[in-house]
């Protein structure tokens, strides 16, 4: 479609507004000093054109937009479905004491993908709260542990599964009497693995300021760590991925 003609303008097919270019004056020298302004578009059978100026064109603001950031809540929705997608296995699984289920969440799957694990991190560390020093179970949480004290800054402690006499605690790291420690949890089913941390930072005589988890199976663990004194929050539960849990008695600490 050939442009149209508007006063000294035209407009193209894609209805940008067009302004000639004038033409050369026959026996005229172009200057030698300054820029030399070339038309940036040449339309067939009407020669150069030159754009618009720019404050008749919209201006592309990239963070109103939202090309380089995405909102929290955004994000938030993708890091859902990445886990899903990543961790989210079908079939008969038996879970943490005697529960069985047709899902099961393979944590490694999400804690061992970099783009998932980060996202995690970084949504993870505004639950920590005040506190003066992280903790994780290994090997489990292990990945995750490290990714949250990357992304918060904050010392992390190891405690690794429990040995013989002499060493019972296997705690890694640095740990000093009367400090504030936040657990970091994975996926979290009764909340036993977690009172057993809880427990056992306990006993180094720390302070456990809260526990954190990526996902709450939805199967009691609240209500066992409120009952233990320990705060507890996590980012999803089953019921926000869209995972009905089948609801079992609830099984003895």
């Amino acid at each position: 479609m050939e442009p149209q003609e508007a006063g000294d303008a035209r407009l193209a097919d894609d209805g940008r507004r067009l302004v000639r270019a004038p033409a050369p004056v026959p026996g005229a020298v172009a200057p030698t000093a300054g820029p030399v302004r070339r038309p940036s578009r040449w339309v067939p059978g009407l020669g150069p054109f030159t754009e618009a100026p720019a404050a008749l064109s919209r201006r592309i603001d990239l963070w109103a937009d939202q090309r380089l950031r995405l909102t929290e809540a955004r994000s938030r929705e993708e890091l859902r479905a990445d886990i899903l997608r990543a961790s989210r296995l079908e079939g008969d699984f038996s879970l943490a004491e005697g529960l069985s289920s047709p899902y099961y969440f393979d944590k490694y799957m999400f804690e061992t993908r970099p783009a998932v694990l980060r996202r995690v991190a970084r949504l993870l560390a505004p639950l920590v709260g005040p506190t003066e020093r992280l903790a994780t179970q290994a090997p489990g949480a292990l990945a995750l542990g490290v990714a949250v004290s990357l992304e918060t800054g904050l010392p992390l402690v190891i405690l690794r599964p429990t040995g013989g006499e002499d060493r019972p605690l296997r705690l890694e790291g640095e740990l000093h009497e009367g400090e504030q420690v936040t657990l970091v949890e994975d996926v979290v089913v009764t909340g036993s693995r977690a009172l057993q941390g809880v427990r056992r930072l306990r006993e180094a005589r720390v302070e456990v300021a809260a526990v954190i988890a990526v996902l709450d199976r939805e199967h009691g663990a609240s209500a066992r760590l409120e009952a233990e004194g320990a705060s507890y929050r996590h980012l999803f539960t089953s019921s926000e991925l869209g995972i009905v849990e089948q609801r079992s008695a609830t099984p003895e600490s």
